[in-house]
């Protein structure tokens, strides 16, 4: 499975990595911690049995059940806190003794009751930015009549910018498995107020007899292994990719928000830029620092917001996946062409589903990915059915179990992607145009097309 990197602020804590010996080393940041958790998940094959009886639940508890486990009764197992630029990023916190309906954190703020010190807080809307502090159950209730309009916002919120989580990791090793471009070196230079990579595209020797061989391995030996390594990595896999995001991914976006999103809109933007990456040809020549970069626009039902939806802004200095759209366009983006409806005429998709039929690299990437893409919502199916768990009931799980359903997922779809290309592999050894021999899909549908 993909390693997960997320933006933390390491902070001294006093728990222990989870270890096999009976000498487990100490965990010294929340980071640390996080990864401990998840290695037993990653060890294991796309099907085992992630049970938390098998397997999540005796790793949690392993990290919990050692001696400095006496100084958790009052602090939270797992916290993200984001920087001060991520203005729109929810913060979550988890503390496993919290009650059923409200958690209790670390965080003490005035009640928005009474006033007095308060340090639960709503269960269905905790872990966003903007959420209620109550101090007591007879304060919950009194405040419920105005809390609960708040509550169906926060949690729309929440909801909206864990989906953005899910399919941004997806969305990494799918690009990782898929990468197009034969890379040899990378270099990075300051360029005026930023910084600016240039990467260096190997020649390709090769024959092109089949459509599989446009696909060329990552290149994870140019990185270090380290966070910025990790950046620089996630920069690389989303390189001029924002056309195959809004094209392929859109099935599932529909599909995580469909009890929320009340309409999409494909919106073409010019992109403010922290870095940027610029290719270079094996003849030297140096590409373009700046193209027509593709977001979505979601508007959510009710009146809960609209929001940006960018997949690739990793290659202009962005972590974050969502955004308040109003937001987005201040600071990361501004629209340089009118929005285009999913599958209309102007969309992106219309233009890619054009090329499938040509006989050159183009075409041969848009079949590969017509085919691998496509398989996503049917390969999250498959993972609902084998695991017991629906998309619905993930997105609203507590903070921990999300995290670890979550890999489970994106690992099982990991496993499913490479699935798929080895299945065009197949496929084009008994085809002798190359085009693979295999079925395309049909058009998806929107929210206001189901």
């Amino acid at each position: 499975m993909e390693p997960r990197r997320v933006p933390f602020i390491a902070r001294p804590v006093f728990y222990h990595s989870y270890d096999d010996s009976n000498h487990p080393e100490p965990c010294q940041t929340q980071q640390e911690l996080h990864r401990a958790m998840q290695a037993a998940i990653r060890s294991c094959p796309p099907h085992g049995d992630w049970t938390e009886q098998d397997l999540a639940m005796p790793a949690y508890s392993s990290l919990t059940g050692t001696e400095a486990s006496q100084t958790l009764h009052n602090q939270p197992i797992y916290g993200y806190n984001p920087s001060c630029q991520d203005r729109s990023n929810p913060v979550f916190v988890f503390n496993p003794r919290a009650n059923f309906n409200m958690n209790s954190t670390s965080n003490t703020q005035p009640c928005v009751k009474c006033g007095k010190p308060a340090e639960n807080v709503c269960k269905n809307c905790c872990d966003v930015a903007g959420f209620d502090n109550i101090c007591s159950t007879e304060c919950n209730v009194a405040d419920w009549d105005r809390h609960k309009h708040v509550c169906k916002l926060l949690n729309a919120r929440r909801t909206t910018y864990r989906v953005g989580e899910i399919l941004q990791e997806v969305f990494y090793v799918y690009r990782k498995k898929m990468f197009d471009t034969p890379i040899c070196s990378i270099e990075k230079k300051q360029h005026f107020n930023y910084e600016r990579v240039y990467i260096e595209e190997a020649g390709c020797y090769k024959p092109m007899l089949k459509d599989i061989d446009h696909l060329h391995p990552f290149p994870e030996h140019l990185f270090v292994d380290n966070e910025a390594g990790e950046e620089y990595k996630q920069a690389l896999l989303v390189h001029l990719a924002s056309p195959v995001f809004v094209t392929w991914m859109h099935e599932m976006l529909v599909y995580f928000l469909t009890d929320f999103g009340f309409g999409m809109s494909e919106q073409s933007v010019v992109p403010t830029q922290r870095r940027d990456l610029v290719s270079v040809d094996i003849q030297g020549k140096v590409g373009r620092s700046v193209y027509n970069h593709y977001i979505y626009v979601i508007t959510l039902k009710d009146g809960h917001g609209v929001y940006a939806f960018d997949l690739c802004g990793a290659t202009y200095g962005f972590d974050q996946s969502v955004d308040d759209y109003d937001n987005y366009q201040k600071f990361r983006g501004r629209p340089n062409l009118p929005a285009s409806n999913y599958g209309s005429a102007d969309s992106m998709r219309a233009k890619t589903l054009a090329s499938l039929g040509m006989s050159n690299g183009t075409g041969a990437l848009a079949r590969l990915n017509h085919y691998v893409g496509g398989n996503l919502v049917g390969d999250t199916r498959k993972w609902e059915r084998e695991y017991g768990t629906n998309v619905a009931d993930l997105l609203q799980l507590p903070r921990y179990k999300f995290e670890l359903r979550k890999d489970e997922l994106v690992h099982y779809l990991s496993y499913m992607i490479q699935r798929h290309i080895d299945e065009v592999g197949s496929f084009s050894n008994g085809d002798k145009s190359g085009k693979g021999g295999f079925k395309l899909n049909p058009d998806s549908k929107s929210f206001c097309e189901k």
